[in-house]
């Protein structure tokens, strides 16, 4: 090879090596600008941008519950409603849309103030949890529900559905901390139901052989037990009264009737 062409081929590679040089630093460059933009990013709040993870084949999410405004179930529907919706990789309008299509009464009509659109969103989940998720209102409230919890009447079937209802809010209450192990709470309790629960419960814990007073948990359990033992008494009574009813009415079928005929014809003779 002749010294010109060797000159070329040198050439050729220097200007090869600067070219790679400047695609390198060009990258770091890039590289460094992208780090720069990155960290002037706003943080990510991970316990409402992070998708909820696939469930297993087979396994549907959970029904999102209807929210109508009542402040002791706000929990139970927000908690369920975060996780499919809040958290899903959906647009901050989809997500709007599923809120206002599961919120009834009240609830609805506060969201419904705000325009559908992406933006607002967040500020809409903001006013609507400082109204329904007011932990301090929400016990207050649900004091005021069991206070005033009354039985239609004294018929059994009454008695359970108070006692079903005193459940309710008594679950929410403990939910939020509440302790309920206090005789003032007990005896209002108590109050609620018939004069005749009221006896058979306090007979009840007298011939018990613990003398241990109640708590919140063994209040409610006895009341089952004395209204489930009334519920089958009065069971009992009524096939009783059937059964007595449908001999009485068969043995009524089997009696000879008088001739009726018979006995107007020969009035008619004398």
């Amino acid at each position: 090879m002749d010294d010109a062409a060797i000159a070329s081929a040198e050439d050729y590679m220097t200007k090869a090596i600067d070219l790679l040089g400047q695609t390198n630093t060009a990258r770091d460059k890039m590289a460094a600008q992208k780090d720069i933009l990155l960290s002037k990013l706003p943080a990510q709040d991970s316990s409402r941008d992070k998708a909820p993870k696939q469930l297993p084949q087979g396994v549907a999410f959970p029904k999102i519950p209807r929210f109508k405004g009542d402040k002791g179930s706000f929990s139970s529907f927000w908690t369920v409603f975060e996780e499919v919706i809040d958290k899903a990789d959906l647009s901050n309008v989809i997500k709007m849309t599923h809120l206002q299509n599961y919120l009834q009464g009240e609830a609805r009509q506060l969201i419904r103030k705000f325009r559908v659109a992406d933006e607002n969103y967040e500020l809409a989940v903001e006013e609507f949890q400082k109204k329904y998720n007011n932990k301090k209102r929400i016990v207050i409230d649900l004091y005021d529900a069991l206070d005033s919890l009354r039985a239609k009447s004294d018929a059994v079937k009454d008695q359970r559905e108070l006692l079903e209802q005193l459940q309710v809010v008594i679950k929410q209450l403990e939910d939020h901390d509440q302790t309920l192990d206090i005789l003032m709470v007990q005896k209002s309790i108590i109050r609620k139901f018939s004069r005749q629960i009221q006896e058979r419960l306090y007979d009840k814990k007298l011939d018990s052989e613990e003398d241990e007073d109640w708590t919140i948990a063994t209040l409610i359990t006895d009341l089952e037990k004395v209204i489930t033992k009334q519920e089958k008494l009065n069971e009992n009574l009524k096939a009783n009264q059937e059964s007595r009813h449908q001999s009485e009415k068969k043995a009524n079928s089997q009696r000879p009737q008088k001739d009726t005929k018979g006995s107007s014809s020969e009035n008619s003779k004398e």
